[in-house]
């Protein structure tokens, strides 16, 4: 693919507006936690997950544009206010009507759909099983620099100690 053809794009064109000031960068939590050797791009971040799929393949990067909180920090902070955030999800949106997420991805999502919807399967699982199954499923997401975060208890017993009340 070529910039001609994200340029063609209806929503995602306005990417290319950017001037690599870096500032989405600096605020993105996935980018300061993996880094940007994991994206494997010349552009990484926020801006990288959002163009590079375009100008180097949806079906190789697409799975770029899934690695977001999509928290909307990048948005807030770009100085020619690019909406990347948004341009993501529509990323999401054309990889998967295009049918180039992995076919795992789908059957990932649908349990991923249920255990959260089903608080109780969550906390069923001990940290140390939740570590076993999440290196199953995202074992190389981050690449071979940076290893997966390690749980060590559950959200609710944190919060439990945290607000005892």
């Amino acid at each position: 693919m070529v910039i001609f053809d994200l340029l063609a794009t209806e929503h995602q064109k306005v990417a290319l507006s950017c001037i690599r000031c870096g500032a989405c960068l600096n605020v993105c939590p996935v980018y300061k936690t993996i880094g940007g050797h994991a994206y494997g791009t010349t552009y990484s971040g926020p801006i990288g997950a959002v163009i590079t799929p375009h100008m180097s393949g949806m079906e190789e990067y697409n799975h770029l544009s899934f690695a977001s909180t999509l928290c909307g920090r990048c948005t807030e902070e770009c100085p020619v206010n690019i909406p990347l955030h948004e341009l993501l999800l529509y990323n999401r949106r054309d990889a998967v009507k295009q049918g180039k997420t992995d076919k795992g991805f789908a059957m990932v999502m649908k349990a991923y759909k249920i255990v959260l919807k089903k608080r109780w399967i969550l906390e069923t699982f001990s940290p140390g099983m939740k570590n076993f199954g999440v290196g199953i499923v995202f074992k190389g997401a981050w690449g071979n620099k940076k290893s997966l975060p390690k749980f060590k208890k559950s959200f609710a017993s944190r919060w439990k100690n945290e607000h005892p009340y």
